[in-house]
């Protein structure tokens, strides 16, 4: 009783602020898809995308990091313009962002969302005809904890220790119908509804305001969070992903792109990943 208790102390412990901070990014048109209509901004190692784009860096941890994936809603018309757009209006926000406390950065992100909103609907209105829009993952690191926010169904996850857990609640049709008690968890997942979005970046909202979900921050510690377009969550199982970010790799970005090719890439498929380098 007593060695169990001391190893649920040790999975309790919390880690100190890292020192710095390891950010991979990797995109992939995959096989089936003419164009990548992802993007991803992954702080300043820049805005990615194209038929196959890699990056890697390792920063100071002394400042705020941001990444996030967006992904062109698929069958229509301008997403891959609306992904872009996003992207680069959240490079353009880093600074922002980044700036006073992390207490303000859910307003912070707001004020993102609305920038990149407004350009994505300007965009369509201005050539008038068809639609768009893309989905938002988007993840900070500040002093060793994870600030999450999304809108649609690209999704965040944390991985520590073999286990792998979703952050993140798509905004789906699907999810909405298992709230409301219609499906259970299992028929949400296979349902047709499950691609349905109820809220995404281009929405024509206007004058309500769209704005991202927000989740409970929590701590990094020796953990990876891991931000992801549904071209890898639709090919690949969780326990798929949990084995290769569990595994010592080099980019493990690149490692989960090329699981979801290897798993038939039906879709484009984007992912960054955020790990501590060393602690303090």
């Amino acid at each position: 009783m007593r060695l169990d208790w001391i190893w649920q102390q040790v999975k309790k412990r919390r880690f100190p602020p890292p020192e710095f901070l390891k950010i991979s990014a990797a995109t992939n048109t995959g096989l089936l898809r003419e164009e990548n209509e992802d993007h991803f901004c992954a702080d300043s190692l820049g805005v990615g995308s194209g038929a196959s784009d890699t990056r890697q860096q390792i920063f100071a941890a002394d400042i705020l990091r941001t990444c996030a994936v967006f992904d062109g809603m698929g069958g229509e018309a301008f997403g891959g313009d609306c992904s872009r757009i996003a992207a680069e209006t959240l490079s353009e926000h880093l600074r922002m962002i980044r700036s006073g406390s992390a207490g303000r950065l859910s307003r912070k992100v707001d004020a993102f969302v609305s920038a990149a909103n407004r350009r994505i609907c300007q965009m369509i209105d201005e050539r008038a005809q068809g639609r768009g829009g893309c989905t938002m993952a988007l993840a900070c690191v500040s002093a060793g904890r994870v600030f999450v926010y999304s809108i649609g169904d690209s999704r965040v996850y944390y991985f520590r220790q073999g286990s792998l857990r979703q952050v993140t609640e798509d905004q789906t049709l699907a999810q909405q119908k298992f709230r409301d008690g219609i499906f259970t968890a299992e028929q949400a997942k296979h349902s047709p509804d499950a691609h349905r979005l109820i809220s995404y970046l281009g929405i024509d909202d206007l004058e309500i305001g769209l704005q991202a979900l927000s989740y409970p921050s929590f701590s990094l510690d020796d953990g990876k969070v891991l931000i992801c377009s549904d071209g890898l969550t639709d090919m690949c199982t969780d326990s798929e992903i949990a084995a290769l970010l569990g595994a010592e790799r080099e980019n493990h970005a690149q490692a989960l792109v090329n699981a979801a090719i290897a798993n038939g890439g039906a879709d484009n498929v984007t992912c960054i990943v955020m790990e501590a380098a060393g602690h303090n």
